[in-house]
């Protein structure tokens, strides 16, 4: 995850407890879902479903209705894309993509 998101998160949870939840992380490296989702537990004191696809996030916890997308600006539009197929509302910064 970008370390700039998990940084913000963590001050809202701060400032407005229970306003939001990081409940998932996905990434097709379960290795890298599972780090990240223990770095999340540290900092915020509940740990998300470590997941490989959105998919299986979705699955794992029905009630998600959005996603931050933090992947390498190459696969930005790929994931929003699956995101958005998947019913979430979506976060990405651009570049949306690399490339028209």
């Amino acid at each position: 995850m970008g370390r700039r998101h998990l940084r913000g998160y963590v001050e809202l949870a701060r400032v407005r407890p229970s306003f939001v939840e990081l409940a998932a992380v996905v990434d097709v490296d379960r290795g890298r879902a599972e780090f990240v989702a223990d770095e999340v537990e540290e900092l915020l004191g509940r740990r998300p479903v470590s997941c490989t696809s959105i998919e299986d996030a979705k699955s794992e916890r029905p009630e998600l209705i959005a996603a931050d997308i933090v992947t390498s600006a190459g696969s930005h539009h790929l994931v929003a894309v699956e995101a958005i197929e998947a019913g979430l509302h979506v976060l990405v910064e651009k570049p949306v993509a690399v490339t028209c």
